[in-house]
């Protein structure tokens, strides 16, 4: 560890939110006794145990939090730590600061990879196993990510609702383009759910994530208008082509409508379990395996051999997917877009 030398405390609050630890203030050769005088004379104002903010800096957001965070740790500089973070922000206060559900955030809740403990009231520590993938810095603090929080909530056996109530703001408030975060990540959150499913009496996280689906009014019930406007829009871009290729062709056929689903179902945000798609990609086998279907749509269409060829050129890569497959984007846009390929 670096000791940093002809510094002063107003060259160490610039970059940490206005705050500064004993800890750190010691390192630039700062004694208690001045941290003491400035605080009397107004000039420092305690805002944690050990952890002042210096009085001509505007209180940042979330500042309560932050200095609690620095306290855990403050004999390094927060640039120092976030090189490697020894401690993030979890469980409720996780959910607090992004503003999902309605969770008392106190007292503070930390995630650290070694076992850690702690006299002081206003926070407590969870030993769990994270990763840089797990966490976000968010107004410079690492967080949790709400999918990682959300599943540290139902290892913890926290009120089903509360847990709801935090899904339930995490799918609609981080699915924007203005989100504070990336895009909420339903695969994340049931691969987290794996382990937990089985101990609650589910099979996989896929199921286990359905049943909170279900619980905030949004499992696959509640989706089924949208999901039959997603396979009257795959109807109308792929039948065409689809439905011409030869029986041979069915298999083929089957994976690229269950890919273009998943990826329709991806660009619109909905998160539906891989279970769910399976099941939808399956639905449209009796469809596709339909060779009357298949004749009539070819003699409608009138395609001719080399048509069908060009077709299935056109197919593995080129047809139009998500980025081209939105909801309400009129059809004859999408027909354009593939004309041109086909050029």
């Amino acid at each position: 560890m670096t000791e940093p030398s002809n510094i002063s405390i107003t060259d160490i609050t610039a970059s940490q939110w206005g705050l500064i630890s004993t800890a750190q203030a010691a390192r630039a050769g700062i004694s208690r006794l001045k941290l003491s005088r400035l605080e009397k004379n107004n000039e420092l104002v305690r805002v944690a145990h050990g952890v002042y903010r210096d009085a001509g800096a505007v209180a940042s957001n979330n500042e309560a939090i932050k200095a609690v965070w620095i306290s855990t740790n403050p004999s390094l500089f927060v640039d120092e730590r976030l090189r490697n973070p020894d401690v993030i922000i979890g469980g409720t206060t996780a959910t607090y600061i992004w503003d999902c559900g309605d969770v008392e955030p106190y007292p503070n809740q930390f995630y650290t990879k070694t076992r850690k403990q702690t006299q002081r009231s206003e926070l407590v520590y969870f030993r769990r196993d994270y990763t840089s993938d797990d966490f976000s810095l968010v107004d410079g603090i690492p967080v949790a990510r709400i999918e990682f929080a959300i599943a540290d909530l139902i290892r913890r056996e926290y009120d089903q609702s509360l847990i709801a109530d935090v899904l339930r703001d995490a799918r609609r408030w981080l699915q924007t383009d203005n989100a504070k975060t990336p895009f909420f990540d339903a695969g994340y959150l049931m691969s987290l759910l794996e382990p937990l499913a089985k101990k609650h009496g589910y099979g996989s996280g896929d199921d286990y994530y359905e049943m909170l689906l279900n619980q905030i009014g949004e499992g696959l019930n509640d989706y089924r208008k949208t999901m039959n406007d997603i396979m009257q829009k795959v109807f109308e871009l792929y039948c065409g082509d689809l439905f011409t290729i030869t029986q041979s062709y069915n298999d083929f056929i089957q994976i690229y409508i269950k890919d273009a689903l998943a990826d329709i179902v991806k660009s619109m945000q909905l998160a539906i379990p891989k279970s769910t798609l399976d099941a939808l990609a399956d639905a449209f086998k009796p469809v596709i395996e339909s060779l009357a279907l298949q004749e009539s749509l070819a003699k409608n269409l009138s395609f001719d051999n080399e048509r069908l060829q060009s077709v299935m050129q056109i197919l593995p890569n080129n047809l139009p997917k998500a980025q081209a497959i939105q909801l309400g984007q009129p059809v004859d846009d999408i027909e354009q877009h593939k004309e041109i390929q086909d050029e």
